[in-house]
């Protein structure tokens, strides 16, 4: 008994893995045909319960696919209720094995569907906007309550410096402000994977226009 539940095991791995192989299949006994229904409703439920494992923690919010504590927890619930090592028997390894395939397929169709969202463009808008702001508040650039800004700031006249900083500016600016420059043209709202590409272009843009081309400043030939 113990070789046929093997060998059926091996069937069912095989045909789902590639499904245009033809596997060796034993003959249609009862026995064989229900060990074959139950590891069918076995993998159907594991999938099942992969995908909605996954999506409890997703919430449908492409924020939270983004953080760093998204795949912790994915891979907490994977490795808590679907790992192998807890299997007590074939039927609980093949809800366990299925269910982690599942886990894997959901996560590319949530990275998928965020990466065309126009909302996840947004999101992501929002998040820059807020480091920006996190980043001149830490470097104490922000104006105290009842107080004067800084006055004693270093001073740098350096021609070098002043392109290259102003460079670095321009290259944030322009990638900020890719979205705004669609809107003004009449473009419609770029997919998150769009505004991606386009704001890839902006460092070499921004060197072209300031005449330092292919990364090398004209400065430093000089």
């Amino acid at each position: 008994m113990k070789i046929f539940l093997i060998t059926a095991l091996a069937i069912v791995a095989a045909s789902s893995v590639n499904a245009t192989d033809e596997p060796y299949t034993l003959r249609a006994t009862e026995t064989n045909t229900e060990v074959l229904a139950e590891l069918g409703k076995s993998c159907s439920s594991g999938e099942r319960d992969g995908r909605r494992a996954v999506n409890n923690i997703f919430a449908g919010n492409c924020q939270n696919a983004l953080d760093r504590s998204f795949t912790r927890d994915v891979n907490r619930v994977r490795d808590r209720r679907f790992s192998s090592d807890n299997a007590r028997n074939w039927r609980e390894r093949a809800y366990n094995e299925c269910a982690r395939n599942a886990i894997k397929g959901e996560l590319d169709r949530i990275g998928r569907k965020c990466r065309n969202s126009g909302q996840a463009a947004d999101d992501c808008n929002d998040l820059g906007k807020e480091a920006a702001r996190m980043i001149v508040r830490d470097d104490g650039q922000c104006r105290e309550r009842g107080s004067r800004a800084s006055s004693n700031r270093r001073q740098s006249n350096n021609l070098k410096k002043f392109r290259r900083e102003c460079r670095s500016v321009a290259y944030g600016k322009c990638q900020g402000f890719i979205r705004d420059a669609i809107d003004e043209c009449g473009g419609s709202r770029p997919s998150l994977r769009v505004q991606s590409r386009l704001q890839d272009k902006c460092r070499r843009q921004v060197n072209s226009m300031t005449g330092r081309e292919n990364d090398v400043d004209l400065a430093d030939t000089m």
